[in-house]
């Protein structure tokens, strides 16, 4: 993307009256598309920010603090890093496909359009736009990477784990529980070092595909009572199993 725009202005500076025209189109289609995804990415951080408000403001079903020794056991399970790794190879086609897909969709629309005019230097320009929006989503699509890699961000001091009838907040991380396009499909309590309290979620990516989304928190020593207890409500109140 940026390559693209840096090549773009040398083509209006240095460049004949027809490829500056046509650098001048594809630069500030670009930019259009970087300042919307920017945008788009500021909206997604103060909905987060709100949606963990929203969760600490509920009653909560169970609360617990992880010493520093517990922190860094659960970043060495095996258990996880095996379920995240899996997770994220799921995940993986479909942000590869949906940028491909969007990209490719962008380029016969603005291609189709240049056609009709015969303006086949118009074409190329469309490719340009295309290539430069299939970067942007594929940056995008590593920012999600890196969220189901790390669920709770890269957390060195040991965080507050706090669960409402809203859902949990692990640290300055939130999840709500009753979203349009997720739902609870189990929830249980696994037995380590330390006791993980594992919610498995499905995530509506569209009308025929469901992508896993795991999230396991480690419980404190002495508060799997208190894990439990946040197991049954979920059974009880959005019908996990």
């Amino acid at each position: 993307m940026i390559i693209l725009v840096l090549l773009a202005g040398i083509a209006i500076a240095f460049g004949p009256p027809a490829v500056q025209q046509l650098a001048l189109v594809v630069a500030g289609t670009l930019c259009v598309l970087l300042l919307c995804m920017i945008a788009m990415y500021v909206v997604n951080t103060r909905k987060a920010l709100k949606q963990r408000a929203a969760i600490l403001a509920q009653a909560p079903v169970a609360t617990w603090r992880l010493s520093a020794e517990e922190w860094a056991q659960f970043g060495g399970l095996a258990q996880v890093q095996r379920a995240l790794d899996e997770q994220l190879a799921q995940w993986q086609p479909s942000l590869t496909r949906n940028a491909l897909i969007v990209s490719v969709a962008m380029f016969v629309m603005l291609g189709l359009l240049n056609l009709y005019e015969q303006d086949f230097v118009g074409v190329f320009g469309a490719f340009l736009v295309a290539l430069g929006l299939f970067g942007l989503m594929l940056r995008s699509a590593y920012r999600v990477r890196h969220s189901l890699r790390y669920p709770f961000g890269m957390v060195v001091e040991p965080p507050d784990v706090i669960i409402t009838a809203g859902g949990a907040v692990v640290g300055m991380q939130g999840i709500v529980f009753q979203q349009p396009r997720m739902t609870i499909q189990k929830a249980y309590v696994i037995p380590t070092e330390p006791s993980l309290l594992r919610i498995d979620l499905s995530y509506a990516m569209g009308k025929r595909r469901a992508l896993p989304y795991t999230l396991m928190i480690p419980v404190a020593a002495g508060h799997e009572p208190e894990a439990e207890q946040a197991v049954a409500f979920l059974r009880r109140t959005f019908g996990a199993i």
